[in-house]
């Protein structure tokens, strides 16, 4: 209704409508998402001043919630403040799609890998701007999200290395089917393990030891996604969006192949590949725009296919194996605020 509305007081009211609609239950959840203890008990060890390892925007978000003495439920209701405002920031009338797609692919992971889901917010804001050739100010927003999550680090490298190199649709395809091919032929796992350098540092064990090798790198549902993978980006038509947008767009869609050919073979890498989830919903608004005008049927039904592929086998299958915690879902009495 938003990206429809014609009279902006109406637009505004519905936009904060929307946000109300996601932000609410994300804020006021009580005991929600796999990992909703062990941001209390970060937020109880940073209040005891005992010594806490977590990122310096993640660390200063509890003290401030501490300095101005709030209940810990703050803490949840800042940090989901910060990923939907910032997502509703990007969001214009033509872009309401990327609304669509973060709720689809990464709003229930918001409830659980909060501090993950606070940079990758900040990555988005990044990537429309540079996508812009705003580059100081899409460095910049992704330099705030390194201050929440490691993960931002990559995302920066990936824009950076987006200055030195332009892909085009054939380039980027024939560049793909080469990953594919060379992930079907390699082991990944035999790499790690003769890579003995590995084996002297703390993190060693997560690439030798079986529990972090994943056999699931066949299977219905694998293929199912690798091809709705390649068919999305096979809709995203490179003449009705700028030369730049679209080479973005490209390497982020190889960097989402890579790591969902190493998340099949590597359960390490699982939570790469949902970081860069974030590239589904950046091919999804350049097919959003490669949607307008269009006049073959087929391709506009198409279109909106992805989508209910997205809606059925990310989102819904995700609530139906709880991956994230969230169901049943619970509130907290708003008496506990004051």
């Amino acid at each position: 209704m938003y990206s429809k509305a014609k009279e902006s007081y109406g637009a505004l009211c519905l936009k904060i409508f929307s946000f109300m609609i996601i932000f609410l239950p994300a804020a006021l959840r009580f005991n929600i998402g796999t990992d909703y203890q062990n941001y209390v008990d970060i937020f109880d060890s940073i209040l005891l001043n005992e010594n806490v390892t977590t990122e310096v925007g993640w660390r200063l978000l509890n003290k401030v919630c501490i300095f101005f003495h709030l209940p810990k439920q703050f803490l949840f209701i800042i940090s989901s403040f910060i990923i939907y405002i910032l997502v509703f920031k990007i969001t214009k009338k033509n872009y309401i799609i990327l609304l669509i797609t973060f709720y689809l692919y990464l709003y229930t992971a918001s409830f659980n890998i909060i501090r993950n889901c606070i940079c990758l917010a900040f990555v988005l804001c990044g990537y429309f701007y540079i996508s812009k050739n705003e580059n100081k100010k899409g460095l910049m927003y992704t330099f705030f999200g390194c201050l929440f999550h490691n993960s931002g680090y990559i995302f920066l490298l990936v824009y950076i290395f987006s200055f030195m190199i332009k892909l085009n649709k054939k380039k980027t395809l024939f560049m793909f089917f080469c990953i594919y091919i060379i992930f079907k032929l390699v082991n990944i796992k035999d790499i790690f393990e003769t890579i003995s350098v590995f084996y002297g540092f703390k993190w060693a064990y997560y690439f030798t030891s079986e529990k972090y090798f994943s056999t699931s790198s066949v299977g219905f549902g694998v293929l199912l996604r690798h091809f709705f993978l390649i068919f999305t980006y096979l809709l995203c038509d490179e003449s009705k969006v700028s030369k730049k947008e679209f080479s973005l767009m490209s390497i982020m869609f190889l960097c989402l192949s890579i790591s969902d050919f190493l998340s099949c073979q590597l359960i390490l890498f699982f939570r790469l590949h949902i970081c860069f989830y974030v590239s589904y919903i950046c091919m999804y608004v350049v097919v959003c725009k490669s949607n307008k005008n269009e006049t073959n049927i087929y391709k506009k039904i198409c279109r909106y296919v992805i989508l209910v592929y997205a809606f059925i086998f990310v989102f819904i299958i995700s609530l139906l194996n709880n991956e994230n915690g969230i169901i049943p879902y619970q509130h907290i009495n708003l008496g506990d605020l004051f």
